[in-house]
């Protein structure tokens, strides 16, 4: 059986996967970028919620690439819509890319 991790649980429990909710320590990417410096490539990849991480690059300095894996995708083998694709990239561009 295949393992899902995923703050959404459309995507957690895809294939019919069993899921459950857990807590997880986190820290906001401003605050690692802060502490660890910023990468020269940063790779976001957050089964479904890039969209946090891009947030949280406002005002900050920047990695020269950003990658953002599978973006708004709720799960296979759905499709990016255009709608969502130009909404990553308007957050992409608020901060500052």
């Amino acid at each position: 059986m295949a393992e899902w991790s995923s703050c959404n649980r459309n995507i957690a429990s895809r294939g019919g996967a069993g899921h459950k909710p857990m807590e997880v320590a986190m820290i906001p990417l401003s605050q690692m970028l802060s502490d660890y410096g910023v990468p020269f490539y940063l790779k976001i990849d957050i089964e479904g919620n890039d969209r946090f991480c891009v947030k949280g690059l406002k005002d900050g300095a920047l990695s020269r690439f950003i990658s953002v894996v599978e973006s708004e995708i709720a799960g296979e083998p759905e499709q990016l819509l255009e709608k969502q694709a130009a909404i990553m990239l308007s957050l992409l561009r608020q901060a500052g890319l």
